[in-house]
């Protein structure tokens, strides 16, 4: 994974509700330049925080391929672009 993925500040809306361990975080996708929602534990992904939190069409995903599609933590400015900023639970 690039460097800047375990150095940037991480945004998150939740706790999984598939393996309720991990935390689901807003990554940015720089391939197609927008944001998805991935746990950091089992990798359920998600197209937007909504159907994070209510598991609507999440897809598991594996570390490889998140590094194909190259992913990395979505800026504060990103997640406000996207319209996400109210998802954000930073009591996790």
């Amino acid at each position: 994974m690039p460097e800047s993925f375990f150095f940037s500040e991480s945004f998150c809306v939740g706790a999984c509700t598939v393996c309720g361990v991990g935390l689901l975080e807003i990554l940015m996708d720089m391939k197609h330049w927008k944001c998805l929602v991935v746990c950091d534990e089992c990798f359920a992904e998600y197209k937007n925080p909504i159907h994070a939190l209510n598991r609507i069409e999440g897809t598991r995903t594996s570390v490889s391929s998140i590094c194909e599609i190259r992913v990395r933590l979505a800026s504060l400015e990103e997640i406000q672009e996207a319209g996400w900023e109210k998802y954000i639970d930073s009591s996790v």
